[in-house]
């Protein structure tokens, strides 16, 4: 998927064309009629490598993800599904072999990622929490949501094609795809760098602060919650992870009028007293709390 990424998109493309596997595959790129240079870019790739990259050109720009990832998967014929947005790119050219093979070997899994690099492009001020490397890697069982970007993932399409128009539009696509596969058995993220995640100023949420991005997961999770049972547990790291940071700005008197809003709002989607008091106490009246709950329950 990719829209006015002139600058980065040779690279991206090149680094999909170019992966060494003993097996075939293609690439389909969807262009959401950019008008920066990007599609001229596309077919002068097409032209070079006619047998592996297929395009998808809109001329009229829909503005919309989720038609792109539609597109996208009713185009695909594979086995596999990979994922990637065009500002980023594959830093290994055996990642999609290396995938695949534990794909193989296990078919208790449903989905592989690996750990990705950020690059900050031009200087781009961000306040992303490590500016070196996104992914938690291990096995997951069945239930647990994998941590791993989006540009990592390669998952089974059976997976994912049968429910993926069942499901409505959100603003991160890569939850609905992670929540379907953590749903349908186990996910594993490889100890190793195998792609980078551009940071810059042109980026779909690089610009975008930690609480809003925050924000953006929870109305993603709502709109996940009736389809999907692990959003649950995605939706209730969410509301204690928001409010704390609330708290913190409260403290810093940081935006205290929008830090308050937001509190008040988690504490209402906050269904028990427990949740309630994770998401207002520090560290040690949660273990006060939690001594003379299990006193009482004695």
């Amino acid at each position: 998927m990719t829209y006015r990424h002139a600058p980065f998109i040779e690279q991206c493309v090149r680094s999909l064309v170019s992966q060494k596997t003993n097996f075939d595959f293609e690439t389909i790129v969807r262009d959401d009629a950019s008008d920066d240079g990007t599609q001229p870019i596309l077919e002068r790739l097409q032209r070079e490598y006619p047998h592996r990259l297929k395009l998808i050109l809109e001329k009229t720009n829909t503005f919309a993800v989720e038609r792109a990832s539609t597109a996208l998967l009713r185009s695909a014929s594979g086995k596999y599904i990979a994922f990637i947005e065009g500002d980023d790119y594959w830093s290994s050219l055996t990642k999609l072999q290396e995938c695949v093979d534990c794909l193989e070997r296990d078919e208790s899994l449903s989905m592989v990622g690996h750990l990705t690099e950020i690059e900050v492009v031009g200087g781009f001020e961000t306040d992303r929490e490590d500016f070196s490397l996104l992914g938690q890697p291990g096995l997951n069982s069945r239930g647990t949501f994998p941590g791993c970007h989006t540009s990592s993932i390669v998952l089974r399409a059976e997976t994912l094609i049968p429910r993926w128009q069942e499901i409505p539009d959100v603003p991160y696509n890569d939850m609905k795809i992670k929540m379907l596969a953590a749903e349908s058995g186990r996910t594993l993220v490889i100890p190793k760098v195998m792609s980078v995640y551009r940071v810059h100023s042109g980026g779909r949420f690089s610009g975008d602060s930690r609480l809003a991005r925050k924000l953006t997961g929870r109305r993603t999770a709502l709109l996940l919650l009736p389809f999907c049972v692990l959003t649950e547990q995605y939706f209730r790291h969410n509301i204690i992870s928001l409010s704390r940071d609330c708290v913190r700005d409260l403290v810093r008197c940081k935006k205290p009028f929008s830090a308050i809003s937001h509190l008040v709002e988690s504490l209402d989607y906050a269904n028990s007293w427990e949740l309630k008091v994770h998401l207002l106490a520090p560290p040690f009246s949660r273990r006060v709390y939690h001594f003379f709950k299990s006193f009482l329950s004695h």
